[in-house]
């Protein structure tokens, strides 16, 4: 008498895996699109991030609204997916959180402009030794919409907000 598995027992089992493997598919391309889709949206954040840093460095060491305008421009275009045409602007939060209209596409379905900032200017008033002293700090609020890389389960831009300050020293 011969002991284990002989060809007739696996008769009909040939199948087995590929339903297993068509049950499993779609959880796991749903995991592996979940994952790029959170790698989107974070590289979105830390680019929007970056720009309003580099948006406050320049605002700190000049005036010029063109130049604060352009170093962001520069900054967060590109592969981000993000559009800054400088018309959303602003110098205080406040005007920046009223903004309800964007993203703003053209005529033709064209995206113009998915990102606003305000640049604000404070004075902070401390204590070093004893000695009352005053600084100037430049704080950028930005605000930007990303539509989803994909859509499936997210049609909806997802708002994304950073701020950045820097101080004059």
């Amino acid at each position: 008498m011969r002991y284990g598995i002989g060809k007739r027992d696996l008769k009909g089992q040939g199948g087995q895996s590929a339903v297993e493997f068509a049950l499993i598919l779609p959880v796991l391309i749903l995991i592996v699109l979940g994952i790029i889709e959170f790698g989107w949206l974070l590289n979105s954040k830390i680019t929007l991030t970056s720009a309003s840093r580099e948006g406050a460095r320049v605002a700190i060491v000049t005036d010029d609204e063109d130049r604060v305008k352009t170093a962001i421009k520069n900054h967060v275009e590109g592969l981000s997916g993000f559009k800054f045409s400088g018309a959303y602007y602003y110098e205080s939060k406040s005007e920046l959180d009223a903004v309800n209209d964007l993203p703003k596409y053209d005529a033709t379905g064209n995206l113009t402009d998915n990102v606003a900032v305000a640049v604000e200017s404070q004075e902070v008033t401390f204590e070093d030794n004893g000695e009352e002293m005053t600084e100037v700090q430049i704080i950028v609020h930005m605000r930007g919409f990303m539509k989803p890389l994909l859509g499936l389960l997210v049609s909806d831009p997802s708002e994304l907000r950073c701020q950045a300050t820097m101080r004059k020293e």
